[in-house]
């Protein structure tokens, strides 16, 4: 049995992942903390194989932040806890990061491709101290304290948070959209979830890109949702081409986000219902 210690108890992810390993008893114990205050710093990590750290400050306007406070929940409480894991014999620690760490957004005319070689340029605070972060763990790694990095694309699944939210919001409470057609790197919480437990099983290492096997996009999300509360949603192509026109002169950042490509590259056939990929940091 392996005893694993996952961090951010109240997280979207966490909550999953917990809930996950913990349907087979017999291969996994898992315990969930909340690393909001001091007293994780006082918990014994010796008797724990993985350590999952999953907490981290997102989704919030950047606007009204200091990227020093991104630095210290996302980078500097990552070391921390990465450091004491370490020293208590923890074998392996498992990093939630992000795709934002790349510094890309999609096009409507252009998809942007995430490949091994894509170097990382993040323009956000988010992703600035997830990197930064990164480079901390690597540096601690060693044969007897092993790393592996999950740079996720937007996560979905019921009662999901952030992005997903938003188009959620968006599905219930907007009748008509662009009809555009586009490719997003997603993944599905139960799949994220399988893919970290394959990480705790085969005790992988390295930086991990993972992703659904197919790519999705912004309209057949809109309409799954829509589908699943009965409602009826309108796409239209006049107004698809009008903002693929705007977008071909003006670069507005809310209409990439939305309806630009941007995808991990998965030149593979792949068997499994995930891809996966390692690669250095760049």
């Amino acid at each position: 049995m392996r005893n694993i210690l996952i961090t951010g108890s109240t997280g979207y992810v966490a909550t999953n992942l917990c809930n996950w390993l913990q349907k087979d008893s017999e291969k996994y114990s898992c315990d969930c903390i909340s690393v909001r205050d001091t007293h994780w710093k006082q918990l014994n990590f010796s008797s724990y194989d993985v350590v999952v750290h999953t907490a981290a400050i997102v989704h919030q306007k950047e606007s009204k932040l200091d990227i020093e406070i991104y630095r210290k929940i996302n980078t500097e409480l990552t070391l921390e806890l990465a450091i004491k894991a370490k020293s208590s014999g923890v074998k392996q620690f498992i990093f939630m990061s992000t795709m934002a760490v790349y510094g890309l957004e999609g096009k409507i005319y252009q998809p942007v491709v995430i490949s091994e070689e894509t170097p990382c340029k993040p323009n956000t605070f988010y992703g600035i101290s997830k990197l930064e972060a990164e480079k901390g763990l690597l540096a601690l790694e060693d044969e007897n304290f092993r790393v592996a990095i999950v740079r996720p694309p937007m996560i979905y699944g019921p009662n999901c948070p952030g992005n997903y939210a938003r188009l959620r919001w968006l599905a219930l409470h907007w009748p008509i959209y662009p009809d555009i057609e586009n490719e997003r790197s997603m993944i599905y919480i139960d799949n994220l979830c399988m893919m970290i437990e394959d990480i705790i099983r085969q005790s992988y290492t390295g930086v991990l890109l993972v992703q659904d096997v197919e790519y999705v996009s912004t309209k057949c999300v809109l309409k799954e949702i829509s589908l699943y509360h009965c409602r009826k949603l309108y796409f239209s192509k006049f107004l698809g081409a009008v903002v693929k026109l705007l977008a071909k002169y003006i670069s507005l950042r809310i209409i990439n986000k939305f309806y630009g490509s941007l995808f991990y590259n998965n030149p593979e056939n792949n068997v499994c219902s995930l891809s996966i990929r390692f690669s250095k940091i760049k």
